[in-house]
């Protein structure tokens, strides 16, 4: 997770207590493709198919009034 807090000079002329922006991510790199046995991948009733895991990337906003 990476996050920003604005300054206080900042938060004073737009009025509000607090603001900070923030990125988190899950899943963003792979180092090596591994070809062994995934105790995440969900088998048996999907008929052999099989998903790559997701890789997820969240924004958000905080605001303190």
């Amino acid at each position: 997770m990476l996050s920003y807090e604005l300054s206080k000079a900042i938060l004073d002329k737009a009025k509000i207590s607090s603001l900070r922006v923030f990125v988190q991510g899950e899943n963003l790199y792979a180092a090596f493709k591994f070809k062994g046995y995934d105790p995440e991948v969900a088998t048996g009733s999907l008929g052999g198919s099989q998903y790559p895991q997701l890789r997820t990337i969240t924004f958000g906003i905080n605001i303190g009034l």
